[in-house]
Protein backbone atom coordinates (compact mmCIF):
# COMPACT_ATOMS: atom_id res chain seq x y z
CA UNK A 1 0.00 0.00 0.00
CA UNK A 2 1.20 3.54 -1.24
CA UNK A 3 0.51 6.66 0.11
CA UNK A 4 1.00 9.63 -2.41
CA UNK A 5 1.16 12.80 -1.29
CA UNK A 6 0.87 16.19 -3.40
CA UNK A 7 3.19 18.59 -4.13
CA UNK A 8 3.45 21.29 -6.66
CA UNK A 9 5.01 19.50 -9.22
CA UNK A 10 3.78 16.37 -9.30
CA UNK A 11 3.57 13.58 -5.91
CA UNK A 12 5.40 11.85 -3.51
CA UNK A 13 4.81 7.93 -2.93
CA UNK A 14 5.92 6.34 0.17
CA UNK A 15 5.20 2.84 1.55
CA UNK A 16 2.62 2.48 4.43
CA UNK A 17 3.72 -0.56 6.00
CA UNK A 18 5.63 -0.02 9.50
CA UNK A 19 4.34 3.63 9.09
CA UNK A 20 0.84 3.45 9.73
CA UNK A 21 1.08 5.79 12.55
CA UNK A 22 2.72 8.64 10.80
CA UNK A 23 0.22 8.02 7.76
CA UNK A 24 -3.11 8.72 10.07
CA UNK A 25 -1.43 11.75 11.47
CA UNK A 26 -0.70 13.07 7.60
CA UNK A 27 -4.32 11.92 6.47
CA UNK A 28 -6.33 13.00 10.04
CA UNK A 29 -7.89 9.42 10.24
CA UNK A 30 -7.28 7.09 13.30
CA UNK A 31 -4.54 4.82 12.91
CA UNK A 32 -6.55 1.49 13.97
CA UNK A 33 -8.22 2.48 10.34
CA UNK A 34 -4.70 2.86 8.67
CA UNK A 35 -3.43 -0.38 10.07
CA UNK A 36 -7.15 -2.44 8.88
CA UNK A 37 -6.48 -1.08 5.80
CA UNK A 38 -3.08 -2.58 5.55
CA UNK A 39 -4.00 -6.11 6.90
CA UNK A 40 -7.03 -6.03 4.70
CA UNK A 41 -4.94 -5.28 1.28
CA UNK A 42 -1.82 -7.77 2.93
CA UNK A 43 -4.71 -10.60 3.06
CA UNK A 44 -5.98 -10.02 -0.27
CA UNK A 45 -2.32 -10.30 -1.59
CA UNK A 46 -1.85 -13.89 -0.01
CA UNK A 47 -4.92 -15.45 0.15
CA UNK A 48 -6.84 -13.53 -3.08
CA UNK A 49 -10.48 -11.66 -2.95
CA UNK A 50 -13.06 -13.27 -1.26
CA UNK A 51 -16.51 -13.08 -2.05
CA UNK A 52 -19.42 -14.96 -3.75
CA UNK A 53 -19.08 -14.79 -7.78
CA UNK A 54 -21.93 -15.50 -10.06
CA UNK A 55 -22.77 -15.22 -13.42
CA UNK A 56 -26.97 -14.89 -13.82
CA UNK A 57 -28.71 -13.78 -16.51
CA UNK A 58 -32.12 -12.41 -16.16
CA UNK A 59 -34.81 -13.43 -17.53
CA UNK A 60 -37.50 -10.52 -19.18
CA UNK A 61 -39.77 -10.39 -16.67
CA UNK A 62 -37.25 -11.75 -13.63
CA UNK A 63 -36.72 -9.19 -10.86
CA UNK A 64 -33.28 -8.82 -9.21
CA UNK A 65 -34.86 -9.47 -5.93
CA UNK A 66 -37.05 -12.64 -6.92
CA UNK A 67 -33.42 -13.78 -8.96
CA UNK A 68 -31.33 -13.57 -6.04
CA UNK A 69 -33.85 -15.32 -3.52
CA UNK A 70 -34.06 -18.30 -6.24
CA UNK A 71 -30.01 -18.51 -6.20
CA UNK A 72 -29.71 -18.39 -2.83
CA UNK A 73 -32.24 -21.23 -1.96
CA UNK A 74 -29.78 -23.63 -4.19
CA UNK A 75 -26.42 -22.07 -3.27
CA UNK A 76 -25.32 -21.88 0.48
CA UNK A 77 -22.21 -19.46 0.66
CA UNK A 78 -24.73 -16.98 -1.60
CA UNK A 79 -27.36 -17.44 1.36
CA UNK A 80 -24.52 -16.99 3.63
CA UNK A 81 -23.74 -13.53 2.48
CA UNK A 82 -27.20 -12.74 2.31
CA UNK A 83 -27.50 -13.09 6.69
Amino acid sequence: MMLIEPTLKGHIESPVAGREGEVARLLGVNSRIVMERVRTLERRRAVGRTGVYLKHILEPDEGFGEALHRLSLNRPALRKRLV
